[in-house]
């Protein structure tokens, strides 16, 4: 059964995380439109980011760290593990040579 148009299982579009100083100085948020109430309170970057990676496991994601002047401190990129794997298998399935 072939679909019209097939989505491809190697694409999707990764998650975007900011992290930014609270502005009563408390600690971060961690703001993103895939978390459920749209931002989280951290008391330190490290926990915010440990937190988007758990988060995005399975997908890639963007994490972009902010100061208080809103000058991009540091922007990291993960791969989920999930498609790590499927890409891994898809790759092997692909690059078999059939031998007769």
């Amino acid at each position: 059964m072939d679909c019209y148009p097939c989505p491809d299982p190697m694409t999707s579009t990764p998650h975007v995380y900011e992290v930014r100083p609270r502005n009563d100085h408390r600690g971060f948020r961690l703001i993103s439109d895939v978390l459920p109430f749209g931002s989280l309170w951290y008391s330190t970057p490290d926990d915010a980011i440990d937190f988007a990676k758990h988060r995005s496991r399975a997908h890639d994601a963007v994490i972009s760290v902010y100061d208080a002047a809103g000058k991009l401190i540091e922007n990291t990129r993960t791969q989920g593990r999930f498609q790590r794997a499927l890409r891994a298998t898809f790759l092997s399935l692909t690059t078999k040579k059939v031998i007769l």
